[in-house]
């Protein structure tokens, strides 16, 4: 009988909003709606593309995906991607630092007839800081200072595994980050057994909660392997000690001696995070160095135009000659009575006047000359100079906020460059790596010093023994499951391999396959998947060129996804397309097409240009199927991009002519 298999539900995204995104200069608070299957981000080399999908990413994952990506377990991976540092260090530059605090992304998601709505600071712990839930006709709201970030987070992650049929948050961060999402990193699923492991778990597996088990498992089960291995390979190098001891006795000293491979890791480790601290106090110092450069240059300026304003203003004081200006002049005229002999009458002010009108000293009726429009001039000339000082004025402050907080974080660098270095001396203090006397020792202590590594010998052997037979236990425990995964997978290949190859042949145009191996040697576990392509095996990713093995791995994914959810699929691809030649992007889109017909969804990025395959891809979703999003509106082009901007206007009319 066969095993029932677990489909999952994965939330679709409808909407993204950014807020303050200044790397967008034109439109830097974004509102955009995924109505449709194919949703397609479009524009040119440099725009931010990336950079918006994996906002998305961070949205609903709180984690940008990490570009090393190395994987020994879902929960492993989870840890490390949650870090708020690895987050502020990928936005660092991307926004500017006068609205590093308000940079924020908002998502609404549905699932299965429920909706949530989350939104996350860029800057700050990175959790979820408001919440909208909306579940069997019944809206919740959470927002922060009322209810802890922490909470919240909390909250959203409760219903995304309640909502998803998934055992934990870390298997959804697991499919976001491995499966769902094709990046620039351009990391391959199929060729990476680790992952596929998980992924097919997931996919094949009767419950989430056992795919959440085997990953623990075949985690312990390799790190009881290693433990086993280094405790075999210190008990290998105190035999060697113990040889050259005895070779010591008989008169044949040699000089050479072998560490203890544990103590070299943990040195090897403390090294090595000893240079990154340096690496990140070297980086802080110079850009602090750099914001130091920038803030003289803006002082500098800024002085020179205070300079340039008080000349400015004292050229202008000693133009003032006109009669209107003079105190006794002005007074008599208001007042019309005048200063000097007390005459007053309606009419004083008014001859006064026609004098000056003249041109004419009205003291000693003098010809003078009328300056308003050189004082125009001049009140104008220290109006520009204001504004040009007081934009300076912002710049400074503003350099010197980034250089106040760069001193700081270069504080912190260099205390962890200093703490990393102490601990790095006081091991190597501890654990020497010679310990041999100078002098040929005698031979009792040689003897009792030998009697001493062998039981040192004897512990690690047996130490060894016993993280084998725990990993022995452990392999065992994964071969029950490993044999219903395989079970499983034998049921349903027939449905799921069809629809990869019926995926991967759209694009390759040539017969597809691939076959389940099953590693089931005592320090191996898991599954990998042998791919043939016009029956000749391609064991590894440099058997296919770049193109191939890119387009490939996302048909996989297409396969994966679409099997193991219940509803639709989503993806997000930062499309590959610059590998391919005009009749395999159009193939590719034809791929993309066949995949989003089938009620699934795509957030994709393609570049702007004469490409095949999002015009194939238009072609075939027409209106009714695909959305272009023309990111030209959101920021400025290069000069290299204004210059042949009529390129991109005819690229979109071309695109929108095959939607029609």
């Amino acid at each position: 009988m066969a095993n029932i298999r677990n489909k999952i539900s994965l939330p679709i995204i409808k909407r993204v909003q950014l807020f303050n995104f200044d790397l967008y200069t034109n439109t830097p608070d974004i509102d955009t709606t995924i109505s449709k299957e194919v949703y397609c981000l479009i524009g040119a080399n440099g725009l931010g593309k990336s950079t918006f999908l994996n906002t998305i990413t961070y949205a609903i994952t709180g984690a940008i995906p990490l570009i090393e990506r190395s994987f020994l377990s879902a929960q492993d991976y989870y840890k490390n991607a949650l870090k708020p540092s690895r987050t502020h260090d990928y936005y660092d530059g991307r926004i500017s630092e006068s609205l590093r605090s308000d940079a924020r992304v908002l998502v609404e998601l549905e699932c299965n007839n429920n909706k949530i709505k989350l939104e996350r600071y860029i800057f700050g712990d990175c959790k979820v800081s408001n919440l909208t839930i909306k579940e069997n006709n019944k809206i919740s709201n959470y927002s922060a200072p009322e209810v802890l970030s922490s909470t919240i987070d909390d909250i959203y992650k409760t219903k995304i595994c309640e909502w998803s049929g998934l055992q934990d948050f870390s298997q959804y961060v697991f499919l976001f980050h491995f499966l769902m999402v094709f990046d620039e990193s351009r990391h391959l699923l199929l060729w990476n057994d680790n992952i596929l492991t998980n992924a097919l778990y997931i996919a094949f597996g009767t419950d989430p909660s056992i795919a959440a088990l085997t990953d623990k498992l075949q985690n312990e089960m390799e790190k009881e392997s290693s433990r086993g291995r280094n405790a075999k390979f210190a008990a290998r190098q105190l035999t060697q000690q113990i040889d050259e001891l005895l070779k010591l006795i008989k008169n044949n000293h040699d000089n050479s001696s072998l560490t203890d491979s544990e103590i070299m890791e943990e040195h090897k480790k403390l090294k090595d995070n000893y240079v990154e601290s340096q690496k990140r106090t070297q980086i802080k110092q110079l850009q602090k160095r750099e914001l130091e450069i920038k803030c003289a240059e803006l002082s500098s300026k800024y002085s020179a135009l205070e300079v340039q304003y008080r000349k400015a203003f004292s050229s202008r004081l000693s133009n003032i000659s006109h009669l209107t200006h003079h105190p006794i002049i002005k007074l008599s005229i208001e007042d019309n009575k005048c200063a000097l002999c007390n005459s007053d009458g309606t009419d004083v002010s008014q001859r006064i006047n026609a004098i000056i009108s003249s041109e004419q000293c009205p003291l000693c009726m003098s010809n003078v000359s009328n300056k308003d429009n050189e004082d125009k001039q001049a009140l104008q000339t220290l109006k520009d100079i204001d504004i040009d000082r007081n934009k300076i004025k912002h710049e400074l402050d503003s350099t010197f906020t980034i250089l106040e907080r760069v001193t700081l974080e270069l504080n912190i660098a260099e205390n962890n460059e200093q703490a990393a270095l102490d601990t790095m001396n006081s091991f190597e203090n501890v654990n020497p790596d010679l310990k041999y006397l100078e002098n040929i020792p005698d031979a009792s202590y040689l003897g009792s010093e030998i009697n001493n590594l062998k039981n040192q010998r004897d512990k690690l052997n047996r130490i060894s023994k016993e993280n084998y037979e725990k990993r022995d236990e452990l392999r065992e425990k994964l071969r029950i499951h490993e044999k219903t995964l395989k079970s499983n997978y034998n049921n349903y290949a027939d449905s799921f391999v069809f629809r990869f190859r019926e995926l991967a042949e759209e694009f390759i145009g040539m017969s597809v396959d691939v076959q389940l191996e099953h590693h089931k040697s005592k320090n191996n576990a898991g599954f990998g998947l042998t791919l043939k392509m016009n029956d000749k095996l391609r064991p590894t990713s440099d058997k296919l060129s770049e193109s191939q093995r890119f387009f490939i791995d996302i048909a996989l994914r297409m396969a994966i996804t679409e099997f193991m959810c219940e509803g639709p699929a989503t993806l997000l691809i930062d499309t590959p397309e610059g590998s391919l030649d005009i009749a395999y992007e159009a193939r590719a889109g034809s791929m993309f097409s066949k995949y989003a017909k089938m009620n699934n969804f795509i957030i994709m990025t393609a570049n702007l240009r004469s490409s095949y395959l999002v015009l194939r891809l238009a072609k075939q979703q027409k209106l009714d199927g695909m959305q272009i999003v023309k990111m030209t509106e959101w920021t400025n082009l290069t000069e290299v991009q204004k210059s042949e901007e009529v390129l991109f206007i005819d690229a979109y009319k071309q695109i929108e002519m095959a939607m029609e």
